[in-house]
């Protein structure tokens, strides 16, 4: 009967200890948006506030009729 052929020798390679495990600390969150402004007038709310009364204060103001006024002599 044969012999049966032995089992080759698993060939290890010593290696370093094992390293311990790192932590990763990322630095807190920073939103890279931008500050919000305190709220306020929107740009268009601002316009009608300052011409508004500038438009209506030129119509009460010009002449009423499409007659001359009269002039003093």
């Amino acid at each position: 009967m044969p012999e049966p052929e032995p089992e080759p020798e698993a060939i290890t390679t010593p290696s370093a200890a094992p390293e311990p495990e790192r932590q990763i600390v990322a630095p807190p969150y920073a939103s890279a948006a931008r500050e919000l402004p305190e709220p306020s007038l929107s740009t268009t709310s601002r316009m009608l506030l300052i011409v508004a009364p500038a438009v209506l204060a030129a119509a009460a103001l010009r002449p009423r009729s499409g007659t001359p006024a009269p002039r003093s002599e």
